[in-house]
Formats: C-alpha cells, structure tokens, sequence
C-alpha cells in the first residue's frame, strides 16, 4: 500500500520575506526606485526601504492555521518512543517572523514546540498579558535548546502526479505545502503531558506578555536552556495528552489474533426469542416456540432456518392479512368506514398481491416469507421502526426533490406543447418548401443534423455538403438576406420566380426549372438554334466575315466540380430534426424515463430517493440488528462473518413500506410502489451513483427472499465481512484493510491481488466491520485458500515520526509475524535510516534530541542526513515511520 510521493523541505520563506534582510527586530526590505520617462531613466536611483512585521508584533495564532495535532484527541493513549507534532497550514508560516540571517538551511523558527509534565509548569493568570500565561519550573530540565530549534520544522510537499522540484511545486501551487513543528523529546510511559508552541524569540515572548518589545534584544532566544531558573511563557496554542504503555503500533498490531472456535458460538450466534404468545391474537399461544432473531451479518457456517411459523398462528395471519389486502386502500365496503387497525402487509403495493400464502412462504418468496416469518417480519418491523425514528429528517429530503420534479413536470409539458408545435410546422409549411429552398432556410440546423440519425459517428449535412464541394455561399445566411434585398420579377402568374436548383443537385424540385414560357427558357432556346441574329448582326456584316460572325464564339470558363446529393434527403433529415428536436430536449432535461413514459407522455411520477445507508440508523436503534451478541466479542480479535442478504432485503422492505405510508399521510404525490431506500451498508458512493445500491427497485423482485442484489455486484453471493475488535481500533480509529491474494506460495505486497472493502462501519468504539465484494466459497477454494490473507495496514497518509525503542528491523517492509518487541541494551549498526532508535541519540538533561551529535551512514543508504551538514529535512526523513502491516492467514481462519 503506497503511502504518496512526497518529499521535505528544511524551511521556506515567500513573498516579501525571502527578499529581505536582517534590522534590530524585524526584516527589513531595501530595494532601488527609478523613475522611467520617454523610455529611459530620469535622474538617479532613489533607495527605498520598508520593515516588515517580525515575531514581535505577533501576538496570536490563528486557529484555522492547526491542520493535525499528534496525538489526536481521541488517541486512548500515545507512544511514549513517537514525537508529539504540531502540522500548519501555510507551508512558510514558521519561518514567516524569523530574525535569523545564518545558514540558509538551518532557519530559527520563530514559534517552536515543547512538551511537558504535569508537574513542571504550572498556569498563571492571565493578567495584561495578550496570550495564556505558563511557568516552567526549571528551563534546564524541562526545555529544549533552541539553538536547535532549527532541527524541529521543516516542511512537507505533495508531490502526486507533479514534475519539478519541491520549490517549484510550491511555487506553482502552494496548497501541496504545509510545515511541521516537532516536540523531539523522550517521553516517559503513563504520564500526562501538554503540548505547547511558544515564541522562541524574546521580543515575541515579551510581545505575546503584554511588554513592549526592546529593539536592544534583537534576535535573542526566549529563554537559556542551561538556566536552572523558572521561565514564565507565553503560549499560542495547547493541546493535552496521555502516554501509555504498550501503547506502540507494532506491540497492537501483534496482540490481534483470530477468534477461538469456542468464542466465535457466542458473538454472531443468533439471539433466540419467545413466540409463545405474539400478543395480538387474544387465547391464541404457541407452547415452546422460539424463532432466531436475525442480524445484518451472520456467521460463516450458518444457515438461515426455513419458515417455522407455527400452523395456528399462521393460519390466523394468513386471514388477518387477507383483509389488509382488500382494505389496502383504507375502506372496505365503499361506505367510508374507518381504515382497520391491525398489522401492516409489508410490501404489499410493489407485489400488487391479493393474498398471503403459506405454501409460497415455505418456498422462500419474498412477499410471503415476510409477512408469514416472525423472523423476517421482525427485521421488517426494525426497518419500520427506522422511518417512525426519524419520519421528520426523512420527510424533509423528500420534499427537497418535490421542487425539481415539479419543475420536471414543467418543462416536460412545455415541451410537450413545442412537440406538438414542431410537427405541425414541419406538416403545413417546412415539408411542402421546395427541397433546395428547405435546404437554404435550414443552414444554421445543418451542421446538427446527422446524414444517418441512428449512427453517433455519422457526419453532419453541413460536413456532407462540405464533402460534395458544394460552395457554402450556396447554403448561406448572407445569400439570403441578399436575395431579399433584390427585386424579383414575378413569372406573370403573380408568383415570385423560386430560387435555381443547388449545383450537384439530383432531385430539384420543378419550380426550380426554368418555364418553358418564361425568359431563361426563352434565352436557352435561341442559344441552342444559334444565337441571335437581328438587325445589328446583319448591319455589321459589311465590316466583319460573316463567317465569323456567325460562329457565336463562347468562353471557356472552368466549371467547378461538385457532388451529386439529393437536397431532397437532406430536407427530410432536417424536418425530422426539427420534430426531434423538443423529444431530445426532454431527454437531456429529464434522464430516466422510461420507454412507456417517452411514448405516453403525460405527467411523469418520481419517487424521491433517500440515498442515505440504514445501517447507520440501525445501530442506534438495535447494537444487536448488526451483529448479534457483539459484546461477547473478545478484545483484539479478528473474526469473520457473511452478509445475511435474507435479513438485509427484509428490513428494507419495512422501511420502504413505512416510508411510503408517511408520504401519503404527508400528501406527498405518490403511487406508493417507489423505492426509497435502497442503500443498507456505508459504501461511502455518491448519491447518484445507483452501482453502489444494495437492492433493485422492490417492485421488480419476483424471486425469493435475499436473491435480489444489484446487478452490479457480479456474483451476487453474500459479501464476506471483517470484524476487527480491540485496542488498534481505538488507536487508528479506522485501521485500512485489504483482502490479498498472494501470486505464488509466498507473499509479496508487489504482485498479491487486492481485493479492497466495498462497505464499512463501526460497532462501537473499539469494533469496526469491512465487507468485501468476495464469498467465503471463493475463499476457501483451492488454491486461493492457501493463498489467502487479511492485511491490517497503518493509515499510510497519516505520517508519524520517532524513534524506535531499540529493536532493529522493526518496521521493515515484512509483514509482521507473531513475536515480541524487544529493546536492545545496545544500539545496533545502522543499516538503514528505518533502523534509527533511542539508542542511537544524545539527548539533553531535558530528555529532548540533542542536534549535536553526528551519526555514520548506514549501510544500505545513500545519504547521511546526520553529518556535519544536517538539516530539518533529513532529519525528518530519518524520523519517519513508515507504515506497518499485519498479515493473517485467511484461509485457515475461515
């Protein structure tokens, strides 16, 4: 599991502040002004300078600035071998105030972060005082030395799917950036501790007091961390924590193992209920009879128990029932009685049934089974049960959506109106349009309108004309407009005479032909029998040979090639278009219709969607609903269950049926038969994704009960489930997991195939569950059994950073095996930088890192980030720790 590209930077200044220089106690900005007229300079250069603001005048911290505190709030408890952090929004922010001029690699910060006991401050009042008060009981034994502040920030760049180095990165896009500030210090086991970031300089200590800062002081540090004496801080941000033993991710990660096969019959066994007397049948008692209460997972070897409801209990539910379906609508007899009070018929409007049978509850169908099961209609009644809960919040996304589909309607009769438009425009007036005058009138349609409408690729009339070299001015806009600024000579009959057929034309219409009675044809003729020869000609046969004369001599006037098309197809293509086009409309407008509702028309019913997942409002009804008997789970397990798809479909069936009833009551416009749920387990998919559904429209199921998936999980067998409890879960909060199936005989995280959660969720605050898009069957077969494991990975993205307490290899690219962590008493050779413990540091009367101290290379590395030339950047990569993974055997567990 890849934890990013990313790389650190030792500090970053922008802006202003990379430009400027050093001045008492602030940055000072200095820089040359000149005058430009008539394209050169006018007289001298004259120098300009600003100061800047410095840590001085810093007197708070924006809290929109804390991105991630570590450890985090609900951290159970926290390393005592990690370091404490505080991360920045702005990737400059630490460096921003900064007064100092040295080492451009080794930047002071101007705020740094400490640590420290309960014991070793104490608050004091706040008094003129413009930030929170502390006092450090000795500074020597309790803070850092801040001529090494430099080694505690650093920054942290995004480099996913960017080229360039990290500056330029930063430069282009500053929102990849963020700064660091460490508390590097050795924190002991079961103690509380504070976190604070200070100022690290004196003018801001005395600004963040109340004092006004004194210019003599310049760049000196808050306070001597030699000194024995109490310092009196200021502070600009605390956050409290607790360390605990143990409490390493590698010592939790090793605890997990899988359930006990004594364990595993009490979490997930089903809880047995009595149905001795169901209380609605007055005298009517079943003796002994019990019935399992079903969950939303099951064990893996269970088997969902048939149809038991006992013969005369089901026999007066059957004829209950009956009489619910004849007062479906709430009057029996037509006279306007009152509606009967009695036990619903769940899902009875998407079966449109008439009747209960036994006979089809005993086969398995969905309708029957569920009214006729006591253990299935009691996952219906948790389904209802939801909606009466939370009836208001569920009401309200409904009529969110009545405005769009009113608005729907709307624009549909609209349309439907311009539909009706359309095709009497085309029948009266476009259709009977000679065709190449259709074809003119038409041009701004033509490049929409498709040569063969059923082909997407096929090209437009416009590229077709453009094919065939017909010249565009042929088709234009502007031929147009100047044909209706020209006079027109009428025919005689008291027409206009029509515009000539289109060059390449096959099938021009007869007005576009000359009249055999009219000029062109006239002219045409007397071209053809030989020109004319009147009295002109003959006078002027004196002066020029007559034979000459004669020959009517013509120019050659290259002709261009154009295509042959019928303007009479092209017509009809476009005449089609502009009846479509109102339909094609309402399709963009209005996705989803059906094939009836295209056809027919009319007003369209939607039911609104509630794309909201039940589980979550299942565990606050019923713990039990989703696991049974989750409490008898033992700590820092893993154990494994299997989707009860019978359970699942049966809960939203009643949460359908109830929903419907309360829109009807709410005078909601619906036929009842929508879908309103559809969505059972978390899959974290967007509303309108409807791929991440867990059931189909109910009114479409004709099969048993549990059968009617959605088409999209392709095997459409019960997903299998991971249920993860104990202190890890408490740590990570949500641990990242993964099904992986190893390429050969060993594991490698290169080539296993993955095989990621498709739903998750928690039970509790130390229990969470990740359902998987395979089946226990697939699992469990050859070779894929001996193949099998269920891989526990730390958050990549959520870096940390320490030391480890002294065993080399520790986290290693491996997954983990069961062993002990153990510490050495003496610091092993380096390896590698992922080898780096306590052991190896120098740490100060104060237990913080001391900077000082220069580390030999490892021996599988390339660079020494702990040489003579170290800085914040290096330093941070040697601290890093990466990502640990736990591996169990699946296979075998299962």
């Amino acid at each position: 599991m890849s934890v990013g590209k990313f790389a650190f930077l030792p500090n970053l200044r922008s802006g202003a502040a990379a430009d400027a220089d050093l001045a008492g106690i602030r940055q000072r900005l200095s820089y040359d002004l000149e005058i430009l007229g008539n394209g050169s300079v006018q007289g001298s250069a004259v120098p300009v300078s600003s100061d800047l603001m410095g840590p001085g005048d810093v007197i708070g911290l924006d809290p929109g600035q804390i991105m991630r505190v570590e450890p985090e709030d609900a951290n159970k408890g926290f390393e005592p071998n990690y370091f404490p952090f505080v991360q920045l929004k702005d990737a400059d922010l630490p460096w921003r105030y900064t007064l100092d001029s040295g080492a451009v690699n080794r930047l002071t910060p101007w705020l740094v972060a400490i640590v420290l006991k309960r014991d070793e401050f104490s608050y004091l009042d706040q008094g003129s005082a413009l930030c929170p008060r502390i006092e450090v009981a000795s500074a020597e034994a309790s803070l850092p030395n801040l001529a090494h502040a430099w080694a505690t920030a650093h920054v942290q760049v995004d480099m996913d799917g960017v080229s360039g180095t990290p500056g330029e990165v930063l430069h282009n896009d500053s929102g990849r950036g963020f700064s660091r500030l460490f508390a590097c210090r050795k924190l002991e086991q079961s103690t509380a501790y504070t976190l604070f970031l200070v100022p690290s300089y004196k003018v801001g200590l005395d600004a963040a007091l109340g004092a006004e800062p004194d210019p003599g002081d310049g760049a000196a540090l808050a306070w001597n961390h030699a000194s024995g004496n109490a310092v009196i801080l200021s502070y600009y941000y605390r956050h409290t924590f607790k360390t605990e033993g143990g409490q390493d991710l590698e010592a939790l990660l090793r605890k997990l193992r899988a359930i006990r096969a004594d364990e595993a019959d009490e979490a997930g066994a089903p809880l047995w209920v009595s149905g001795e007397n169901v209380g609605y049948y007055e005298g009517l008692v079943s003796a002994g009879y019990i019935f399992p209460a079903q969950a939303a997972l099951r064990q893996p070897d269970a088997v969902v128990p048939k149809t038991d409801t006992p013969d005369n209990l089901e026999d007066r539910m059957v004829a209950t029932l009956a009489t619910v379906l004849t007062d479906r609508d709430g009057d029996v007899d037509g006279k306007g009685e009152d509606p009967l009070l009695t036990f619903p018929a769940y899902g009875a409007r998407y079966a449109a049934a008439e009747e209960v049978s036994k006979q089809r509850a005993r086969l398995g169908f969905w309708f029957d089974r569920v009214n006729l099961d006591l253990k299935f209609r009691a996952a219906a009644g948790l389904g209802h049960d939801i909606v009466r809960a939370n009836d208001e919040h569920f009401a309200q996304l409904c009529w969110e959506q009545y405005d769009e589909i009113l608005a729907a309607n709307q624009a549909l009769q609209q349309l439907q109106v311009a539909s009706i438009l359309a095709r009497r425009l085309d029948a009266k007036h476009f259709s009977r349009l000679a065709s190449e005058t259709a074809v003119q009138l038409s041009q701004p349609l033509t490049a929409f309108v498709r040569v063969d409408p059923s082909d997407d690729t096929a090209p437009s009339v416009r590229m077709r004309f453009e094919q065939m070299r017909l010249p565009e001015g042929f088709t234009s806009l502007s031929l147009r407009r100047t044909l209706s600024r020209k006079p027109q000579r009428s025919d005689g009959g008291g027409r206009v005479v029509p515009m000539a057929a289109l060059p390449g034309d096959e099938t021009p219409s007869a007005s576009a032909k000359p009249r055999e009675d009219g000029a062109l044809w006239r002219r045409e003729q007397r071209l053809a029998e030989g020109g004319a020869r009147g009295e002109v000609a003959k006078a002027m046969e004196g002066i020029f040979n007559p034979e000459t004369l004669g020959q009517k001599p013509r120019p050659q006037v290259p002709g261009a090639v154009v295509g042959s098309y019928a303007s009479a197809e092209m017509a009809k293509l476009v005449g089609d278009k502009l009846v479509a086009l109102p339909r094609q409309k309402a399709d963009h407008l209005i996705a989803g219709r059906t094939a009836t509702e295209e056809e027919v028309g009319g007003i369209i019913w939607r039911t609104p969607r509630v794309p909201e997942p039940l589980i979550d409002y299942l565990m606050r009804i019923s713990r039990d609903g989703v696991l049974s008997n989750a409490a008898a789970l033992p700590e820092n397990t893993v154990s494994f269950y299997e989707e009860n798809r019978h359970f699942v479909e049966a809960l939203m069936v009643g949460a359908n049926h109830a929903m419907n009833e309360e829109l009807r009551w709410r005078e909601y416009p619906t036929d009842m038969r929508g879908t309103v749920f559809s969505r059972f387990w978390n899959r974290g998919a967007a509303p309108e994704d409807s791929g991440m559904d867990d059931i189909i429209e109910i009114r479409e199921w004709t099969k048993k009960l549990g059968t009617h998936s959605n088409p999209a999980d392709a095997d459409g067998k019960a997903n299998l489930v991971a249920v993860i409890k104990g202190e890890v879960v408490r740590k990570l909060k949500d641990p990242l997991v993964v099904i992986s199936i190893a390429a050969g005989d060993e594991w490698d995280p290169n080539t296993a195939e993955d095989h990621d959660p498709v739903f998750f969720g928690k039970i509790g605050r130390d229990c969470v569950y990740y359902g998987f898009d395979v089946s226990r069957d697939f699992i469990t077969s050859d070779p894929i059994r001996d193949r099998a494991y269920f891989a526990i990975y730390e958050p990549p993205a959520r870096l940390r950073f320490g030391l480890d307490v002294g065993n080399t290899g520790i986290r290693a690219s491996r997954p983990l095996v069961p062993d002990e962590v153990l510490a050495m008493e003496t610091p092993p050779a380096l390896e590698t930088w992922d080898d780096l413990s306590w052991a190896h540091m120098r740490i100060t009367d104060a237990d913080y890192v001391d900077f000082s101290k220069r580390l030999t290379k490892p021996a599988q590395e390339t660079k020494n980030y702990w040489n003579q030339n170290k800085q914040s950047a290096g330093l941070a990569r040697s601290f890093w720790q990466k990502p640990l993974a736990a591996l169990l055997p699946l296979g075998r567990v299962l």
